[in-house]
């Protein structure tokens, strides 16, 4: 990712109401999907009275693209998102998130369920594809009940439909009376309302160096005119340890995701990708269970200023990732295999934090799982 000029904006430390103003315009590269070119900006609004920012707005406006099986290229995906974020709003104990968003994604993977679904080596790539797209409103309220504890809501609705390659895992799946249950193949709405408990005490909710944040959250979701509802349930936890002060800190991270009833094909549990396998193709495992950790080791330097007046500061990261995934919640050799099964994707990257409230990430990881080396340009931290 490269970043343009930032628009003017006021000495950090002269100015604790300042107005943080940073644009970037998206080139990057990411294995699953191929090239990204875009816009993307984001608008922080500081104040002395509220932690950690007034309020703040992110945009982002990507399309990937790359080259197909037969040689042309094509749009892998467009992602258009809105997020705001009100901290404090509308009383001191709560704080209101609001985003938009729409995702048109045409290399959506399924390989089929469980831990030892087959690669499809030499076969064309849209056998283990199909096409997504998800348009919607999510909206998230956070209670403080402490500085440490927060009781949140989100509920999201959306208008969902999947296109189904000819010959793939998928239409194959689908066509087999005896094989997995798929639901959310026709175009319909999708509601979700997820409630859960959150313990933070990062020292920094952007680029932590202290402390730890965990969840433990549930969810039901369901459509109106398909024939499908679910729900699951989430636990998390992260814990960041400062090995040399702010310059090395080791970030851990533990999940567990459970799901139950009928879910729609996009709402499975998946392995594989940026923020929870790297090196494995995104979405390369499927199932109702997944357990994921990861490790990662972060090291930064001093800030240094170069585009404006906002401070960035480097850094680098070394990390470890594993996990597995389960069909179901019975026993099935022939879907999950057998032993402990864990999937490893292992590298190292780059980060760039810009101001109090923007990082950049671009990463390259490789899996025995994985197809060649995978890579990943983005932002934030992956936890």
């Amino acid at each position: 990712m490269l970043a343009a000029t930032p628009a003017p904006a006021a000495e950090p430390d002269a100015d604790p109401h300042q107005l943080e103003v940073a644009g970037f315009p998206v080139v990057g590269y990411n294995s699953d999907h191929g090239l990204a070119l875009g816009l993307l900006g984001t608008l922080t609004r500081l104040h002395p009275d509220y932690d950690p920012h007034r309020w703040r707005l992110d945009g982002l406006a990507v399309v990937s693209v790359r080259e197909d099986d037969a040689g042309d290229i094509e749009a892998s995906r467009q992602k258009y998102d809105l997020e705001l974020d009100l901290p404090q709003f509308p009383t001191r104990a709560l704080r209101l998130r609001l985003r938009p968003y729409f995702v048109l994604l045409k290399v959506a993977n399924y390989y089929g369920l469980g831990n030892d679904s087959p690669d499809w080596d030499g076969q064309p790539e849209d056998v283990h594809q199909f096409e997504h797209l998800d348009a919607g409103l999510e909206a998230e309220l956070r209670w403080a009940m402490t500085d440490a504890l927060s009781l949140f809501g989100r509920a999201r609705g959306a208008y969902d439909a999947v296109q189904v390659y000819p010959g793939s895992a998928l239409a194959r799946d689908r066509a087999d009376p005896a094989g997995p249950d798929v639901r959310g193949v026709a175009a319909h709405d999708l509601a979700v309302l997820r409630l859960g408990a959150l313990w933070d005490t990062r020292d920094d909710e952007n680029d932590p160096t202290t402390g730890s944040f965990h969840e433990l959250s549930a969810r039901v979701g369901g459509s109106v005119v398909d024939d499908f509802a679910y729900t699951g349930a989430h636990v998390q936890g992260r814990w960041y340890l400062p090995v040399w002060g702010e310059h090395l800190t080791l970030a851990t991270r533990a999940v567990a995701d459970l799901l139950g009833g009928h879910p729609p094909i996009y709402q499975l549990i998946w392995l594989g990708g940026d923020f929870n396998l790297r090196g494995v193709p995104e979405g390369r495992f499927a199932g109702k269970v997944r357990l994921l950790g990861t490790a990662e080791l972060r090291a930064r330097f001093g800030q240094f200023r170069v585009l404006g007046p906002l401070p960035m500061r480097a850094g680098v990261v070394a990390f470890v990732d594993t996990g597995r995934v389960f069909a179901d919640y019975a026993d099935d050799p022939a879907l999950d295999g057998e032993g402990l099964g864990l999937k490893v994707g292992t590298g190292g990257g780059l980060r760039l934090r810009w101001g109090t409230s923007f990082v950049a990430r671009g990463d390259v990881a490789w899996s025995p799982d994985g197809d060649g080396l995978g890579v990943y340009i983005g932002v934030e931290h992956v936890f």
